[in-house]
């Protein structure tokens, strides 16, 4: 059974994300989804318990009616519940994320409307340098499509553990893996014969960005072959590390015409 948790702040990029998060889980055919709703109090109140009950009673509210539209959207074999909780979104996932009950995290993002670049808001950044689970970035744009034609763009050799995450969300319609490498690395026979013994039977191809513009390369590569998902490994002391280390507000990076998978070392 694959499990996923899904933040919300009931605004309609999160809902839209909620969405993509049901499709997804109908597709990979059993599954369990727990959409999550953190909030937070000014430390220094008077009222503290009063603001409490109301904010809580208001989300409340708010869960109920996204829980009922989205139930039915989902398949036989997929159940569904929820949580409310106070206090900071990243700690609270990454507390989920150590106790290993949850294998993805699915996260709405919003998108540029002037560049259609997918814009990291403060939260969504938090989360993914915090939380050491599996996050798929979905901008506000997308809607779910089945994941045919899958890019990885590394730094290094693909580990297993990071094949296996893309196995198992592609697992029913991925047709193809291209595997596109981020300065240089040598593929010679041993890194070949690697591959081949990793990928087995999957359809799967190398390719390599040439030149400075890394971001423009991976967007460009992308659109091209028309891909369903971009999967990222975000390695300590690394290109992509550093990406998201970027110390703006709204980090504006990646074409906003599909969803982003960030992996952990």
């Amino acid at each position: 059974m694959y499990r996923v948790i899904c933040p919300v702040d009931f605004s309609d990029v999160s809902k839209n994300a909620l969405l993509y998060a049901v499709h997804l889980l109908n597709d990979l055919g059993a599954g369990h989804l727990q959409v999550l709703h953190c909030y937070e109090l000014p430390s220094a109140t008077g009222h503290e318990r009063m603001m409490n009950e109301a904010v809580r009673s208001g989300a409340q509210k708010d869960m109920e009616t996204v829980i009922s539209v989205t139930t039915p959207w989902l398949g036989p074999n997929e159940t569904i519940d929820y949580a409310i909780h106070r206090g900071d979104c990243p700690e609270h996932l990454n507390k989920i994320a150590n106790e290993r009950k949850y294998d993805l995290i699915v996260l709405g993002s919003e998108s540029s409307a002037q560049r259609m670049k997918i814009i990291f808001g403060s939260t969504t950044k938090e989360i993914l340098n915090q939380v050491e689970m599996p996050t798929l970035v979905v901008p506000d744009q997308v809607k779910y499509e089945p994941l045919k034609n899958i890019v990885l763009a590394i730094e290094d050799k693909i580990n297993p553990e990071t094949f296996q995450v893309i196995n198992r969300l592609g697992k029913t319609h991925m047709q193809h893996l291209s595997i596109l490498h981020v300065g240089d690395i040598n593929i010679g026979k041993r890194e070949i014969d690697y591959y081949g013994q990793l990928m087995g039977d999957y359809s799967y191809s190398f390719h390599n960005i040439e030149g400075d513009d890394v971001i423009n390369g991976i967007n460009g590569f992308v659109e091209d072959i028309d891909a369903d998902l971009l999967v990222m490994e975000k390695h300590k002391r690394k290109f992509f590390q550093k990406i998201f280390r970027v110390s703006h507000t709204n980090l504006e990076l990646f074409e906003a015409r599909i969803p982003l998978l960030v992996l952990h070392e």
